[in-house]
């Protein structure tokens, strides 16, 4: 900049009237938001409009070609100063979380840069502060990133699936449900072919930060969760060396995993919210656990069911269960826990017996 200030103070650049302007051209030209002139070249021109970028800046601008000045070739031998780069795993920042990094980031004097790969000409980097401290972990400690937002916004006795699932289960007052099963099984086959690509397998210099979305293989078999060697996705709660603890945020079900077996989310996989829902069976708490265990295993395990949203608590759904034809299981199960007052009542109680299996719910093929 300092040898640009000198040139433009000489006689024959400032009479230089003509500019012959031509795509791919280095030129020098006019900034107007502080009036000092820049290192560009031409990127596109519109009669006499031309469009310029500064190469040693990287934003671009628009001008009349009387804004334009030759450029020294001592000049054009330097190369640009200015990288094009791309934040290794910024394709999964939401707006907010975005905007809130790059103001940090403008705050900073300097930082460090680690160059990773180049793709089509752009420099995938890490940023960090000046003693080591990864920019992202620091955003992440004050506003963490996460997957897209879950749309709770639902109407007070609304029914909002009619045909859900649970995916993960620790008891009636603290369940996963999955109110749209056939979209994380449209994902998880999308999500078995891209497992199953060499590139994917042999991509191993994920970054593990907390609060990061990730995809994650499973490693720890349950009944709801098995071992099938496919990868979900996942969002980072704690690392711990080579070694990370991750929600399966389609699933609600959290594991430790190696940090070798996480990889980018890629970023069409990160637009889409998570799919299973905290939630809480209202009135499940007058359940005794032999009770509460036996609707689990009659009306919830490996069943489809509807479900009708209440209000939400402390970030769970507060919900009742139906059969799929409408029968409230809820006040169905209260019905077979009632002592029954004659021997016509008793008769019916013993057809509703807990080992008699119900015809109305469809058992879901996979999960």
């Amino acid at each position: 900049m300092e040898r640009i200030d000198k040139f433009i103070l000489d006689p024959q650049f400032v009479n230089q009237k003509e500019f012959s302007a031509s795509i791919g051209k280095p030129c020098l030209a006019f900034f107007n938001v502080d009036g000092f002139w820049y290192r560009a070249v031409i990127e596109a021109i519109d009669g006499d409009s031309v469009t310029v970028c500064y190469v040693d800046y990287g934003n671009s601008s628009v001008l009349q070609t009387n804004y334009l000045r030759e450029l020294p070739l001592d000049l054009i031998k330097l190369p640009p100063l200015a990288f094009k780069c791309c934040l290794d795993g910024a394709d999964v920042f939401h707006k907010d979380f975005a905007g809130a990094f790059e103001s940090r980031l403008v705050e900073l004097s300097a930082f460090t840069v680690e160059y990773l790969e180049t793709v089509d000409g752009i420099l995938r980097v890490q940023l960090s502060t000046s003693d080591g401290v990864s920019l992202v972990q620091r955003q992440l400690s004050t506003s963490p990133l996460s997957h897209a937002p879950q749309n709770v916004n639902f109407a007070p006795e609304q029914m909002i699936s009619s045909r859900a699932v649970a995916s993960y289960i620790k008891s009636l007052t603290e369940l996963w449900i999955q109110l749209e099963p056939k979209t994380v099984n449209s994902i998880m086959e999308r999500l078995d072919v891209l497992g199953r690509h060499p590139e994917f397998i042999n991509k191993k210099n994920f970054v593990a930060l907390v609060g990061k979305p990730c995809l994650a293989f499973y490693r720890e078999p349950d009944d709801f969760f098995p071992d099938d060697g496919q990868w979900y996705r996942a969002v980072i709660e704690s690392v711990n060396g080579d070694t990370a603890r991750v929600y399966y945020f389609d699933y609600g079900h959290t594991c430790e995993v190696q940090t070798s077996l996480l990889r980018d989310l890629p970023s069409d996989y990160a637009k889409q919210p998570a799919l299973a829902f905290k939630c809480c069976l209202d009135g499940a708490e007058s359940f005794s656990k032999v009770a509460a265990d036996a609707f689990l295993d009659r009306f919830v395990k490996r069943a489809f069911f509807a479900v009708k949203f209440l209000k939400v608590v402390d970030g769970a759904l507060h919900i009742r269960l139906f059969t799929l034809n409408g029968v409230d299981l809820f006040e169905k199960h209260r019905k077979i826990l009632t002592p029954p007052s004659s021997p016509e009542t008793s008769a019916k109680a013993d057809e509703n017996d807990f080992s008699t299996p119900f015809a109305f719910l469809s058992t879901p093929s996979h999960q």
